[in-house]
């Protein structure tokens, strides 16, 4: 039995559910002539055009313009694009992730990857951003969302080694299809697993 295969979703939960981290730009490069060379920052107004763009093609529930302007404005909300490296300069918008560090927990609220960058890795340097900025911060666990439906990120959040809480059906209002909520520890183990 997979992973995912033993949730029941035919029961609704309970809803279970912000400080500002900075964080150096994180550059990361791979030798495969497919994989993208990316620098990760933070998400500026003049990004909203492509990363609206990007959402559309892969999410389930959507994030309005505004809704991105208020985050972005917002001083406990972390907000980053990963950006394709150019030769000359900083260019195109491949990805962007969304999170917040609320106590000792990062909540992941929003992740999507360009339809032309996706399962090349931009996606996990992402998620692996948020988890190191978030432990600077002091957060020891992280939680998110996740349509049961999307295989993909599924398959990425299992192998950065979440593990499925509950399930929430109906989570999506457009499509009501239904979510799983994963959880990450932070602890020791994922300490040693990311300093070696």
């Amino acid at each position: 039995m997979g992973l995912y295969e033993d949730m029941d979703l035919t029961r609704g939960s309970a809803a279970d559910n912000k400080k500002t981290v900075s964080g150096p730009d994180l550059r990361w490069r791979n030798d495969s002539t497919t994989a993208p060379a990316i620098l990760i920052e933070a998400m500026r107004p003049n990004d909203l055009a492509e990363v609206l763009i990007i959402q559309q093609d892969g999410l389930s529930s959507l994030w309005s313009e505004a809704s991105f302007a208020a985050e972005i404005e917002e001083p406990d909300a972390s907000l980053y694009v990963a950006r394709l490296m150019g030769v000359e300069k900083k260019c195109q918008v491949l990805g962007y992730i969304c999170f917040w560090v609320v106590a000792d927990e990062i909540q992941m609220a929003n992740l999507a990857v360009h339809i032309h960058y996706r399962r090349r890795g931009v996606g996990r340097q992402l998620v692996l951003y948020a988890l190191r900025t978030g432990y600077r911060a002091g957060a020891r666990l992280a939680v998110l969302e996740v349509s049961l439906a999307n295989a993909a990120a599924k398959a990425l959040y299992e192998k950065l080694s979440f593990v499925p809480i509950h399930g929430r059906p109906f989570y999506y209002p457009e499509s009501r299809e239904a979510a799983l909520v994963l959880k990450l520890s932070l602890g020791r183990a994922w300490r040693h697993q990311q300093c070696g």
